[in-house]
């Protein structure tokens, strides 16, 4: 399948767009950057930067995922209901996990460099 640089163009923009207006997106984008200055401080080998940089994707697509269902749903039933309230509640559950395996995916990756700094 060959993709257009209209859809490319239209990935981009979207992907923007969350990143400008949406809170955690940007949250998880001053993570990333984190991540990146501590991977590079700590010189990172190639497998430690494909593994401490694997859940920042996660972490953007959970939470793109996640922000763009619950505007669909919005549209389709702005009223409260509890099965919408579920399915919001699935979807945010997801970000959640994600965020915590990355944690123990940067634990165990920085660990070293952690250990070294506070002396022991």
């Amino acid at each position: 399948m060959i993709v257009s640089v209209r859809k490319i163009t239209r990935a981009a923009r979207g992907g923007l767009a969350l990143l400008a207006h949406e809170r955690t997106i940007q949250w998880i984008f001053l993570i990333a950057c984190g991540i990146v200055a501590l991977g590079a401080y700590a010189r990172l080998s190639r497998l430690a930067w494909a593994v401490a940089l694997v859940p920042v994707i996660v972490l953007f697509v959970a939470e793109g995922m996640n922000t763009v269902v619950e505007r669909v749903i919005d549209l389709v039933e702005p009223r409260y209901a509890e099965h919408i309230r579920q399915i919001k509640d699935g979807t945010a559950g997801v970000v959640l996990l994600a965020g915590i395996w990355a944690a123990v995916v940067w634990l165990i990756v920085f660990y070293p460099l952690l250990k070294s700094a506070a002396g022991f």
